[in-house]
């Protein structure tokens, strides 16, 4: 189905396993090229770190305050956007953002996760692999299931 295609390929609905045996075959590719995927014997690609951990004695007085209203009744901590990696989904260096440990992600959740021992911030969109998206219009970025885990959802983006 034409719209489907369209989804995939942009980006929109994540490419499923067997989707993907079948589109490696119509253009004569692998899976692994097709999904980003390491294949045998390679290294996924090294990521850098979108965020940084913040510590209630890094910040200002002010921004304590706002900080600590956001968190209030949560299992909370508090990270500063480093890269721009994000900025398409107005996730902007030195931002700070509110992580709530406690919080299950739900589809199209803002994540903290981390990759490899990286911490990144990326989309959750559940299938039956686990991927996240950059945003709505940009491919899935894979993450490899072993070396990945979810920390939180973000449920608070500020800018102080």
């Amino acid at each position: 189905m034409p719209s489907t295609y369209a989804s995939h390929e942009n980006g929109q609905t994540p490419v499923p396993r067997e989707a993907a045996s079948e589109y490696a075959k119509a253009f004569k590719v692998t899976v692994s090229w097709l999904l980003n995927l390491p294949g045998p014997g390679e290294n996924p690609p090294a990521l850098a770190p979108d965020v940084e951990k913040i510590e209630v004695g890094q910040l200002e007085p002010q921004q304590v305050k706002v900080l600590s209203a956001a968190m209030a009744g949560l299992n909370a901590e508090v990270w500063r956007i480093t890269s721009d990696m994000m900025a398409g989904a107005n996730y902007l260096p030195g931002d700070f953002v509110v992580v709530d440990l406690g919080a299950r992600p739900r589809p199209q959740n803002f994540v903290l996760a981390e990759s490899a021992g990286v911490p990144i911030i990326r989309q959750y969109v559940p299938t039956n692999l686990w991927s996240f998206h950059l945003s709505g219009s940009n491919p899935p970025t894979p993450v490899d299931n072993v070396r990945t885990i979810i920390r939180g959802v973000i449920v608070s983006k500020l800018s102080i």
